[in-house]
């Protein structure tokens, strides 16, 4: 198997036992489940969110980029599995047009998370830079207002990734009414209280967007063990 995105739970955690990470990370990514699709997608600080100690996962992403794979020892599909995916083309086709959907939503959704998750340090900041302005004399006050400039770019920069987004849900769906909640959301930040509460807003959008994640990955996995069986894959 030549593609990391391919392997099961099992194979990942045999793959990362040749790259000499630690128990510990080793047992974070066993208790997270995690396949190789939603490996090879995972930044270090998600990992390290998730229990992989810094060190382990900057040897991870490491390891994803000069990939190599495991020995693949898979057997090769014999006649009879050969016929038998002639025989259930229709049922093939069919896989392949959940699977295709499946990882399209899940790309989707990865690119989601990421943005929404991206929002709260700049909108943060932009907060802690306005709340010093007011209190420095003007002739102090160049250095926070350059500070200012660039997270209010870096916040309009991730809100118009949001918006682009956007364009990929239906209308009126969750996640479609979610990036409409944060876009409004960061422009209402003008304190403490309402910084904490946007960042609660954002984290309970993060975590189901992260369980819709999992459930197509969930999906993913269900249609590529089904078409390896049938000799598809």
């Amino acid at each position: 198997m030549a593609d990391l995105k391919d392997y099961t739970m099992e194979q990942v955690l045999e793959w990362l036992k040749t790259i000499k990470i630690t128990d510990q990370s080793l047992k974070a990514i066993e208790e997270l489940k995690m396949i190789g699709e939603e490996l090879v997608d995972a930044e270090a600080d998600e990992l390290m969110d998730d229990g992989v100690t810094g060190d382990d996962a900057k040897r991870i992403i490491h390891a994803i980029k000069s990939f190599k794979p495991l020995e693949d020892t898979a057997e090769k599909p014999t006649d009879t599995a050969g016929a038998a995916v002639k025989k259930e083309a229709p049922e093939i086709k069919i896989l392949k047009a959940q699977l295709a959907e499946a990882e399209k939503s899940y790309k989707e959704l990865v690119n989601l998370k990421k943005a929404m998750s991206a929002i709260t340090m700049p909108v943060g900041c932009i907060l802690q830079c306005k709340e010093e302005l007011n209190s420095l004399p003007e002739e102090k006050k160049g250095p926070t207002q350059k500070k200012f400039t660039m997270y209010v770019k870096k916040r309009d920069e991730v809100l118009k990734k949001l918006r682009e987004l956007r364009s990929t849900f239906k209308e009126d769906s969750e996640n479609w009414r979610a990036i409409a909640e944060i876009h409004e959301g960061s422009m209402q930040v003008v304190s403490k209280n309402s910084n904490y509460n946007f960042g609660k807003l954002v984290t309970t959008h993060t975590s189901r967007v992260f369980r819709e994640q999992r459930a197509a990955l969930a999906s993913i996995k269900d249609a590529k063990q089904k078409l390896k069986k049938l000799g598809a894959v």
